[in-house]
């Protein structure tokens, strides 16, 4: 009897489903893939079911339905941001959830010239022409997170990353390698339904269990090294749940201010080196109140410690989102301003263009970008500081570490979405950059996750996501640069050339000539 589901499952392509029914089922899974639900293996799957129907389906066909279908995908990652948008932008939900299904699509497209060049390379060598596949989508998760600003949210590498010990393997190749060694299970997978007995797939799942193998093996023992490596530093992070309608509200603005004074205060005795707190902490700009101003002096001087807040502050050039840092005695020693806004939140896009849309770009503020991606010192100590969602771009972290910085510091404002996948979808992107980079993380966020990460994506310290709270713990400082924080993303280039080479090379079938092209 198992040996009968077992042969009916390996004959899946002779299923009566097509490829857009696939592609509707690897919707579902996929969204059953991501955080809170998180079971991983089924993103492996959410890619497998399409590219096993890929074949037997027309070229023209994908051209004009796989758009609709790689959209529904999409949206499925993304469905959160059309409530947020609603409430927070003061727009009908009919008209946010037209805007996340744009979205969607324009993600989509990526995730189509996927599907689209792979039947190409089906066309041209055959069932051999899946190995293709760990190129293609890689460069494509690359691409998007890399054009028009880009938004490199959550890829397959991150439902990977969930693996503590292939998780590892990112601070050799960044989270576009992970993206490629799932990429290689899916076709591996694809393989074993599809043309099991043919030399080239038993080579080609042979060689994917063999590095899947050394990376689990890899990041087992690597996980488990003790770092004894770097100065400790005693660290801080306050979480004070703002409701998001509460922060700039002018009645709210002694309420919250009492609120962080109090949480900042109650880690008095514990002889901090630096106190975090999350984006927008203060509910008036820096330098616009001197009373707020004086407390936050207060906070730092009392508590004895280099106090980081999230604020919004302005110099001759603008107004800016940054932090700002100020010394055991109260005196500001630095400010790091946003790199990376986010379109329609920080600042409006082509905003004549999109006038139609007004009540967004109404709502939006007019955000000046910061230029300089350089640690800031604290007591002779680089720490690279970032605002939110910047560190879901994995060469901006690179780049700071790559400039010198020991520690990283997030400070986000996740209170928009309460009640969603977003919240825990972002910290696990970010402790990714930990093992990326070999830095220890704080991440003080308003209404999300904080907690202090270690170098190998470790939590070592954590507060509740629900309660208002003050926590503190010990980081390590490291200098010690990864493979991954020296080269980058390198690979793409290389990818990139065997994929216009294997295009353009002569249309013929089997694994010889696809064995030469590697």
């Amino acid at each position: 009897m198992a040996k009968g589901l077992l042969s009916k499952i390996l004959h899946i392509s002779s299923w009566r489903i097509n490829f857009f029914g696939a592609l509707f089922i690897s919707a579902i899974l996929w969204f059953l893939s991501l955080p809170p639900y998180g079971i991983s293996v089924l993103s492996v799957l959410a890619f497998a079911f399409p590219l096993i129907f890929l074949h037997n389906t027309e070229l023209k066909k994908i051209l004009f339905y796989a758009p609709i279908f790689t959209t529904i995908f999409e949206f499925s990652s993304y469905w959160w941001i059309a409530p947020v948008i609603s409430k927070y932008g003061s727009i009908p939900f009919y008209l946010a959830l037209a805007l996340t299904l744009l979205l969607s699509f324009y993600l989509g497209i990526y995730l189509f010239l996927f599907y689209f060049g792979m039947k190409i390379f089906l066309n041209k060598y055959g069932i051999s022409g899946l190995a293709f596949a760990p190129l293609l989508y890689t460069v494509l998760e690359w691409l998007k997170g890399s054009l028009f600003g880009g938004f490199p949210w959550w890829g397959l590498g991150y439902s990977i990353s969930m693996n503590d010990y292939l998780l590892q393997s990112a601070r050799f190749f960044g989270i576009y390698g992970l993206s490629f060694l799932g990429m290689m299970l899916v076709v591996s997978l694809c393989f074993l339904v599809i043309s099991r007995k043919e030399i080239f797939s038993l080579f080609f799942s042979s060689l994917t269990l063999l590095i899947l193998f050394f990376s689990f093996v890899d990041g087992y023992f690597y996980s488990r090294k003790e770092i004894k490596k770097g100065e400790t530093f005693a660290v801080g992070f306050i979480q004070p749940n703002i409701p998001q309608d509460r922060k700039w509200d002018p009645q709210f603005r002694n309420e919250i201010m009492k609120n962080m004074e109090d949480l900042s205060l109650s880690l008095e005795k514990e002889c901090l080196d630096i106190l975090v707190m999350p984006e927008s902490s203060t509910p008036v700009e820096w330098g616009y109140d001197k009373e707020f101003d004086e407390k936050l002096v207060k906070i730092a001087k009392q508590t004895n410690s280099n106090l980081v807040f999230g604020t919004v502050f302005e110099d001759e050039n603008g107004i800016y989102n940054g932090a700002v840092v100020l010394n055991r005695e109260g005196q500001k020693v630095a400010d790091y301003k946003k790199t990376h806004l986010v379109p329609f939140g920080e600042y409006v896009p082509m905003h004549k263009t999109l006038s139609f849309i007004s009540p967004i770009v109404e709502s939006s503020a007019s955000f000046q970008k910061g230029a300089s991606l350089d640690p800031i010192e604290i007591e002779g100590k680089k720490i690279g500081i970032s605002i939110c969602y910047e560190t879901i771009f994995p060469n901006l972290i690179r780049k700071q570490v790559k400039n010198g910085a020991e520690l990283l510091v997030n400070l986000s404002n996740d209170a928009w979405y309460i009640g969603t996948p977003a919240l825990m979808q972002h910290f696990l992107i970010d402790r990714v950059r930990c093992v990326e980079n070999k830095r220890y993380l704080v991440r003080s966020a308003n209404g999300g996750v904080s907690a202090v990460v270690n170098c190998n994506g470790r939590i070592e310290s954590t507060a509740e996501i629900k309660n208002p709270s003050a926590s503190f713990g010990e980081v390590r400082l490291v200098s010690e640069k990864t493979f991954y924080c020296k080269w980058g993303d390198f690979y793409i280039l290389v990818f990139s050339a065997i994929l216009l080479l294997g295009f353009f090379v002569k249309e013929v079938k089997g694994i010889n000539n696809l064995l030469l092209i590697f």
